[in-house]
This record gives C-alpha cells, structure tokens and sequence, in this order.
C-alpha cells in the first residue's frame, strides 16, 4: 500500500493493486470516498487501517504507511498583544490544516485567530477577502497585532488599484466584488488566502465568487464565518468545495447521496402545472461530518463562558393596535383566496412579507394609517433605559425610517439604502463614541461591525434565518466588552403570522447543530413552513 500525503496535511491517499470486497466495505465504513482510483481517508483513522492489514496479511498491499504529517506549534511572543487561549489554539489548528474553517460564533475573535496563525508561520503574502465595510478593521487590527507588518486595502479607481496589486505588501485586503474585478491581479499564489464572512458569499456554490474563490491558489485557504450553515446542507459543502474540493468529492454524489427532494406544485401556465424541487430533509449527516470534522474547529459562546458579558434575552409579545388587526385580517384573506384559487401548495414570500410589515406597522400596508404597537414599546423601553446605547434591528428600512420620526440622537445604517445622504463611518462614530444612544440597523448595515459598546438590542421584527439573529448580537456581546450582560427585546404580535417564527428559528437550527456543533448524528428533516402556513391559512 502506498499512502500519499495530500498539502492539507490531513487526508491521505490510498494506493492499492486491486480492491477486495471486504477492504472496500472496511473503507466506506471509516467514512472514506473513492475517485478516479484513489481512496481518500481520513487521518485519524492510519492506526485503524494498518491494524487491519496485519490482522487480514492482505498480500495486496504493502505495509509502508508514512503518513509524515508536519505538525507546527506556533509561538506568539512576537505579537504586540496575545490572543487568548482559545484563539491560539485555533491558530495552531490553522497553521497546520492547509484547509480549515473557523466558525467561531461572532464576537470570539475569528481576526485575531487568523492573524495570530500568519505572524506564527511567516508567511509574507497573504490575501484577505472580506465586506467593505470590515476592510479597514482588518487593516487596524493588524496594526494593533502585527505591529511592523504591512497592509493596504485595495479599493478606488482601476488605476489605484492596479497599483496597489503591484505593491510589496505583508497583506493585501479587498472585497469580495473586487475579486471578481480584478481577478487579472489576484491570480497568481498566495501564502494564505482568508475569506471572512465566507458564508454570505460562497454558499451558492453557483455564484461567480465561489467559482473564483476555487480558482484562487494558496498554500493554505481558511474560511471564517459564525454561521457555516445557514439554510441547507449545500452551504457547508460549497464552502469547503472552495477550500479544497476533494474533502467532500463531487457535488452530483453529495446531492444524490446526502440530500432529500420532493416536487411541490408553485403556480400555473395555461394547463400544465410549474413543479419545483424542495428539499425535505437529509441523510447519511454522520457521513458529513466525519469528512469535514478535520477541517474546522467551532467554539460558542458557551465555550467560552465568563468571557462574554451574560446574554438576557426575552419575547416581548404584544397586541396589534386595532388598525393593525383590521389590515393584517384583511391580507390574511387574500391569501387564503389566492391559494384556494389557484390551487398553489406554497404561500409566496411577498404574501408573508406583507403580513410581517403590518405587525410592524399598519403604515407600511396602508399609508393612511399609523397605528404600531412596537413603536409604542419601543419609545417605553428607549425611556426606561436612556443611560444605555441601543441598536434597534429590521430587515427592512422603512419602519426605521418611520420610527425615526418619533425619537431623537439616532444614528443609522442600512447598507444601501440610506436615510438622506449619511455617511456609514460618521454615523458609527456618533454612535459608538458621540452623543447618540440610539442605533437603527438594517441587517445588511451593520454585518460585519463591531459596536459593542451598546448593551441593549430591540429586535423589531425577527427573520426567517436563525443564524442572522445569532449575528445581531454578536454585534454587541464580544469579547473586551466593557459590559457585564446585554440585553435582547423580541418584539412579537400576538395571534399573527409572528408567534410561529421563533419555534421554526429553534428548528432550523438544528441543522447547523448536528453538523457543526455537536459530536452526535440526529436525522434532520426541514423545517416545513409550509406545514406551519396550512396551519394558520387552513
């Protein structure tokens, strides 16, 4: 047997003259894959596999395992600051899987992991690719680390950025859309290359970041985000298709072998019925793990207790103001005709959206009105905690813009779209070191931000993605914040479409759980939100 170390560090290849019923079935049962003749193991199972060779005296194959895997144990002596204990050992993790995801939950200090693993190895050319808005923080904090290192973000014209490719730089730091724009310059080896916050962009492993993000060569290639599954299974195999394509294999077999579909009915033309595929659950999810459990290391909150200021979270769940409640009925109905019409098995998502706003605020449905019973609760939690900075989250700008009408000393981000002619970084200052208390978010505005010197989150509408719920408080509660707890409001209308959002968060959850979080293999089916929806339009 011939067993051939691949640059990961961590799986080997398995070489043999002819493949015994009983060694392959051995094989499949370590959870190994096989392409184009070779076996691909993991290797943590080496003493397994010569254990069996001796027992079984397979002539076929010769006993020469060597699997010769370096082991690097880094020093962080030469850091302006030390990370801490969780962080250097997710560094020497790094420093010696050549393709690993750190998925630490927000606010644990994935940078100062990644950081600590580059100063420890040496490396002089390595490529950060992160949000816009996180560019400069990767710059300071390597300033704050790294001291001596040299970094340059590449943003502004073609001809900037030509010239900043061109420079001598320890670290060069640009956005995602950039990769894809100046691919011309990115397309060469790299030491390391880091995605931060990889999920938001390489979960569609059809995207043109993901295509790139594979095409891109380094030594070593990590991912960095909290949430490595947000939705399905396909978001955690695109993210190590990235890093490395032969830990998961080929993405036909893991579609046919770990994922479960159902055609379901979702509109008409003319005669003939328009079918979609829905996934309605997961197989073999053991198989998964055991393929990419090398790979990555994920700690969370609870990991690090005592390090984190303590969460305080509540559902505050109210009653719709009687306009409200005359309007949301009223969208009910049109749903349920809709569907009784047509014949249609699923709600469409404008439908839903609908329904979520007017529990937001009839305003938003009907201009004529303006009744909100969360903005009422709103101003009475802003009076009662004035001493405390406070971020208020939606999904969407238009409450916020509507409540922004009734309170003083706020500042804003909403990603794209703005209120007036704002200015991110000016509004963040206001708000973190300046006079105002108030923070009106958007999801899309503050990914990525560090604002931890806010306490308090009111959460005025609550989205379908559990892990964009998990990123709004990593915002706030991380690691060196001055507060000793955080407090989280939910704003739920009661008898509406709301009550049934945060069981179904706690469901699809559960997912990421079992493939990331935990050592132990449920069965997961989907949650069926359609199933809820026939429930509540019957």
């Amino acid at each position: 047997m011939k067993a051939e170390i691949t640059t990961n560090g961590a799986v080997f290849h398995l070489k043999v003259d002819y493949y015994m019923k009983e060694w392959t079935s051995f094989l499949k049962s370590l959870g190994a894959t096989f392409n184009s003749g070779v076996w691909t193991i993991q290797i943590k199972h080496l003493s397994l596999i010569e254990a069996k060779i001796q027992q079984n005296n397979w002539s076929c194959l010769t006993q020469d395992i060597t699997p010769g895997v370096q082991s690097i144990e880094l020093s962080f002596n030469n850091m302006n600051l030390p990370p801490r204990d969780y962080q250097k050992v997710a560094a020497n993790l790094m420093a010696n899987n050549s393709s690993f995801g750190l998925f630490d939950d927000c606010g644990l200090g994935k940078t100062i992991s990644t950081l600590s693993a580059i100063q420890g190895m040496g490396t002089k050319d390595n490529l950060i690719v992160a949000e816009i808005k996180s560019l400069h923080q990767w710059e300071s904090e390597i300033e704050k680390f790294l001291g001596g290192k040299t970094s340059v973000v590449v943003r502004g014209t073609p001809k900037e950025r030509e010239v900043k490719w061109g420079g001598n730089y320890d670290f060069h730091i640009t956005n995602y859309h950039t990769l894809i724009n100046d691919f011309k310059y990115v397309d060469k080896k790299w030491d390391t290359i880091t995605f931060d916050e990889a999920s938001r962009y390489m979960r569609n492993r059809e995207t043109k970041i993901s295509s790139r993000g594979r095409e891109l060569k380094s030594d070593y290639k990590w991912v960095l985000t909290g949430s490595p599954i947000e939705n399905y299974l396909a978001d955690i195999f695109s993210l190590y298709e990235v890093m490395n394509p032969s830990i998961l294999g080929d993405w036909k077999n893991f579609e046919k072998n770990y994922i479960r579909y159902k055609e379901i009915v979702v509109g008409k033309k003319g005669n003939h019925l328009i079918k979609v595929k829905k996934i309605i659950g997961y197989r073999d999810q053991d198989e998964v793990k055991r393929h990419i459990s090398p790979y990555f290391i994920r700690r969370t909150e609870e990991d690090v207790k005592g390090e984190l200021p303590d969460l305080i979270e509540q559902d505050i769940k109210l009653e719709l103001k009687p306009e409200q409640r005359i309007i949301y009925d009223l969208v009910t109905k049109e749903i349920e005709k809709i569907a009784e019409d047509t014949g249609i098995q699923i709600t469409s998502l404008g439908q839903l959206t609908k329904l979520r706003r007017v529990c937001d605020s009839s305003t938003l449905v009907d201009p004529d009105t303006k009744d909100s019973c969360k903005f009422d609760e709103i101003l009475k939690l802003l009076y009662e905690n004035n001493h405390r900075k406070v971020i208020i989250f939606s999904q969407w700008t238009e409450p916020l813009q509507l409540l922004s009408k009734d309170i003083d000393g706020y500042s804003v981000i909403t990603g794209g779209s703005r209120f007036g002619k704002r200015d991110t970084e000016t509004e963040i200052e206001k708000f973190m070191n300046g006079p105002n208390n108030i923070l009106l978010s958007s999801d899309a505005g503050s990914r990525s931000l560090n604002l931890q010197k806010a306490s308090m989150i009111i959460n005025l509408d609550l989205p379908w993605n559990p892990q964009t719920i998990k990123q709004r408080i990593g915002r706030i509660r991380r690691i060196g914040s001055e507060h000793s707890s955080v407090l989280v409001y939910n704003l739920l209308c009661k008898n509406t479409i709301e009550e049934g959002i945060v069981p179904l968060l706690r469901s699809k959850l559960k997912l990421a759980e079992d493939i990331i979080d935990k050592n132990i293999y449920n069965t997961y089916k989907d949650m069926d939100i359609e199933k809820y929806l026939r429930s509540v339009f019957k």
